[in-house]
């Protein structure tokens, strides 16, 4: 059975496909969600008429994907003789086994963007692979969960505990439903063709190449392989949906306005599509001409992940790494000044962190534990500046202050911090100013003198 690679693939399959004649009636979306979703829904569209869809589509997710629910679903029968289907998101049969662990900073993210899906299917995966039991996370202390799951020490363990605790019976459901006998849909998938009234739609981010089901599927169905191989290959696919969207909605971008679109959004299709119906609905989209000013007006900044990272390097004095990070942005169409914003966002948090820490006359280079830190420390560097506590430090989560309250004690002295940000506003003004110079050798001769110990003048 064929396995499309491509957005352009598989709208090409979807355009021909034809329910009489055709013989797949199981198909795997492999990618994003918001990748995929809108080839879910062509595709249902071909095999019944919208007006009958409601009454004979079955919508399942992780949570309420049960072997007795989805066997149910399949075996029910569709109402005006039409064919009938079974859409499944993230189902739960994929959760890997592996004893691989998994990326911690990828589910903090999912977490903070408000992917709850995905965040929930991958603490699964970690539960699975740790042997913790869901009811002993309840009972935990920060320390003891941050132990049994192997968080790393940068994660804030307290906000992926207030997430377990928020979630907690719809992680329960996943893991039993995970662990379901699952064993009789690869017998189903293997009947299935052209005279079966049932289609079988499965969403899904990524899949363990190894498991049974996907093999089984991958030969009796159409598997739509949107999952990026590279990030070249995600840039690009973001761009195409980007351009097939606009089209859709009628949109024109200049030049410019399509570089900034993509300075903002990155490569988060779920932004891209939100973003563009903002700019769609917008009086001043006049004609659909989108310029740059108008994206500038309306469209968010979503790209964080990665400068919370560079942030990190900075802070843990790695050089190397941060320049790579700085390529990396560069490479996505971030624009300098913004990396050089973060940096002095960064580095003048670590600077009244500093700051206060000697003014509540704490001395030596540890913080403690954050038990400690969450009661005694914090509330001291609050109090420090008494009313006028500085927004950056009152608006950020304790936990990030912890972590960045140990670095801050080992970066420099006052008179070091006063240099490097005098040092930023150097470079602040080289970035502003017509020099030919490439931003990327700015910020990078930027990176090194922050993290040195003395700075040479910018």
């Amino acid at each position: 059975m064929p396995e499309l690679k491509s957005l352009i693939a598989a709208n090409s399959y979807i355009k021909k496909f034809s329910s009489q004649s055709d013989k797949n009636r199981v198909f795997l979306f492999l990618g994003p969600t918001d990748a995929v979703k809108p080839l879910v829904q062509a595709l249902l569209n071909k095999l019944m008429a919208q007006e009958s869809s409601e009454f004979n589509t079955f919508y399942f997710d992780a949570e309420t994907a049960t072997p007795q629910g989805v066997a149910e679903a399949l075996c029910a029968t569709s109402l005006f003789s039409e064919t009938k289907a079974v859409v499944i998101n993230d189902p739960p049969f994929f959760i890997s086994k592996s004893k691989k662990p998994i990326d911690w900073n990828k589910l903090f993210n999912s977490i903070n963007s408000g992917n709850k899906q995905k965040a929930m299917s991958m603490l699964v995966r970690q539960l699975q692979a740790s042997s913790v039991e869901p009811a002993d996370l309840l009972e935990m202390d920060i320390s003891l969960l941050q132990k049994s799951l192997k968080i790393p020490e940068e994660i804030d363990v307290i906000k992926v505990k207030e997430f377990i605790e928020d979630n907690f019976s719809s992680l329960t459901s996943i893991m039993e439903a995970s662990s379901g006998d699952w064993s009789w849909l690869e017998e189903w998938i293997k009947k299935s063709d052209a005279q079966s009234t049932t289609a079988l739609f499965l969403m899904a981010n990524k899949v363990d190449s190894r498991i049974g089901l996907f093999k089984t599927i991958k030969k009796h169905g159409v598997v739509f392989n949107l999952a990026p191989s590279s990030p070249q290959a995600e840039k690009e696919q973001v761009q195409a949906i980007f351009a097939s969207k606009a089209k859709k909605l009628g949109l024109i971008f200049s030049k410019d306005a399509a570089q900034l679109f993509f300075n903002r959004v990155g490569n988060d299709i779920g932004a891209v599509h939100r973003e563009l119906d903002k700019l769609a609905s917008s009086p001043e989209a006049k004609h659909g001409k989108i310029t740059a000013d108008l994206v500038d007006q309306i469209v968010a900044y979503h790209k964080t992940d990665e400068l919370y990272e560079l942030n990190e390097a900075i802070g843990n004095k790695d050089g190397l790494l941060a320049i790579s990070i700085v390529k990396r942005l560069m490479d996505q169409g971030i624009h300098p000044m913004v990396i050089c914003q973060t940096i002095s966002n960064y580095l003048l948090k670590l600077f009244l962190l500093h700051q206060a820490l000697a003014g509540i006359g704490h001395k030596g280079k540890g913080i403690g534990t954050y038990s400690t830190f969450q009661n005694a420390i914090f509330p001291a560097i609050k109090g420090y500046w008494q009313e006028g506590c500085p927004d950056i430090i009152k608006n950020s989560h304790p936990y990030a202050l912890y972590k960045m309250a140990s670095k801050a004690l080992l970066f420099g002295d006052s008179q070091d911090f006063m240099a490097k940000l005098q040092l930023l506003y150097t470079f602040d003004l080289h970035l502003r100013s017509s020099s030919k110079v490439p931003g990327e050798l700015v910020i990078e001769d930027m990176i090194m003198q922050i993290i040195q110990e003395r700075p040479l003048n910018g």
